[in-house]
């Protein structure tokens, strides 16, 4: 039998039933995905849905996405790479960028903060990979700076038999439009430019018969996240990915740009019932049957995620200062930055969850209570305490990963 919710007061109808279960949950799915770890309780008890619970808000970290690079050398891929990764001083998984190519054979690269995200920087096109090298990559980069080659039309070819995710990238647009500038500085339009630039190339494609369009070719320049087409390209990663690994990719990128911030904060959202529920397995009488955190515990483990993957943590903030040339402290308050001193320590965050969630704002959903299941207070005020715990948690620090960014750009633009 499915929960149902039910309150005590006489004079609510089914639209305030709705309502409060908008504010409880949020997107509908959360609903049908709570109605599972039900089952989960009901069928095979309270320890193997805590099992379930770690593993699902875990798992994430359990796959890699692997995007291969290809091109020319002196093509961009270097930059690329460290852009995506963003990989910006010096450092030893940093790629090397140059015009010399340096090696013959794959090379990986990695950001050591988010592993999971991995580039395979292929040393040239042309040369004779092993056919079992198409499957190991779940996206294909085509990188190049000027026309497509024979060999980036061979290697597309390829890829296409093998039913593999595939995307033009023509880097140095910034330097093609400073041509154009100089070269026709009374005729020059920027646009015009661009759309030549991409029209010519999906000419090419569609004469070789790669692509029936040109939404898989994007004009960048690697050193300007803002410009151009570089969000979109991280925009259709994200959607192009596998399902299961999708969440996977979102976490892996760096919340340095909207779109990134956009889909991180929804990844995030909707891990909050998931969160809320394993945590509230930790309380009252089920407290006794795990070995696990306290419930305090995983929400605080939680925001201190949150400050992590919108780039508000003390490391990040810490890179954020040093390119603003200002210290921690005084970008920490211009920004009016609170988040970093909630999650200072579990003692500073629980006074601040207890401050509140002693609010009357939080007392209506508080009391909307789901049953008991076989004797077991699954549902108590906690649940719903902590769910609006980790949304107003997560609200302020998107807020607060919004206002750096706007800050950063004006930097940039001084």
């Amino acid at each position: 039998m499915q929960p149902e919710l039910h309150t005590e007061t006489k004079n609510e109808t089914p639209d305030d039933d709705n309502d409060k279960m908008a504010k409880l949950f949020g997107d509908t799915r959360n609903m049908v995905g709570l109605n599972k770890y039900m089952t989960t309780l009901r069928e095979k008890g309270p320890t193997t849905l805590n099992r379930k619970l770690e593993y699902d808000l875990d798992k994430w970290r359990y796959f890699e996405v692997k995007i291969a690079v290809v091109g020319s050398s002196g093509s961009g891929k270097s930059s690329l790479i460290n852009a995506v990764l963003d990989l910006k001083t010096r450092q030893e998984e940093m790629a090397d960028v140059g015009v010399i190519e340096k090696t013959t054979t794959v090379i990986s690269y990695r950001n050591k903060d988010r592993p999971n995200l991995v580039f395979y920087d292929f040393p040239g096109v042309g040369t004779n990979y092993p056919k079992h090298t198409y499957f190991d990559y779940d996206f294909f980069l085509i990188v190049s700076k000027d026309k497509l080659s024979e060999n980036d039309l061979l290697f597309a070819r390829e890829i296409q038999k093998r039913e593999k995710k595939f995307y033009f990238v023509r880097t140095h647009i910034d330097a093609t439009l400073r041509n154009d500038k100089r070269s026709k500085p009374k005729t020059h339009n920027e646009n015009m430019v661009k759309e030549d630039v991409k029209n010519a190339i999906f000419k090419t494609l569609s004469r070789e018969a790669i692509t029936k369009d040109d939404c898989h070719i994007f004009l960048l320049d690697n050193y300007e996240k803002e410009k151009f087409d570089f969000k979109r390209l991280l925009k259709t990663l994200i959607m192009n990915t596998p399902d299961y690994k999708r969440q996977t990719l979102t976490l892996s990128l760096a919340a340095d740009v909207e779109e990134t911030i956009n889909e991180k904060v929804e990844v995030l959202k909707a891990r909050i019932y998931t969160v809320a529920l394993h945590a509230s397995l930790g309380s009252g009488e089920l407290r006794p049957f795990f070995e696990s955190d306290t419930n305090e515990a995983v929400l605080y483990k939680e925001g201190n995620l949150y400050r992590e993957q919108l780039g508000i943590d003390d490391k990040s903030l810490k890179k954020t200062s040093e390119v603003m040339s200002i210290d921690m402290e005084t970008l920490e308050a211009n920004l009016h930055l609170q988040t970093h001193m909630i999650l200072i320590s579990m003692e500073e965050f629980i006074n601040w969850m207890s401050v509140r969630l002693s609010s009357e704002a939080t007392e209506d959903i508080a009391n909307y209570t789901l049953p008991d299941v076989e004797g077991i207070t699954l549902f108590s005020p906690n649940f719903q305490r902590y769910m609006i715990t980790l949304n107003e948690l997560l609200t302020m620090c998107e807020t607060e990963t919004r206002r750096l960014h706007n800050e950063l750009a004006k930097f940039v633009l001084k």
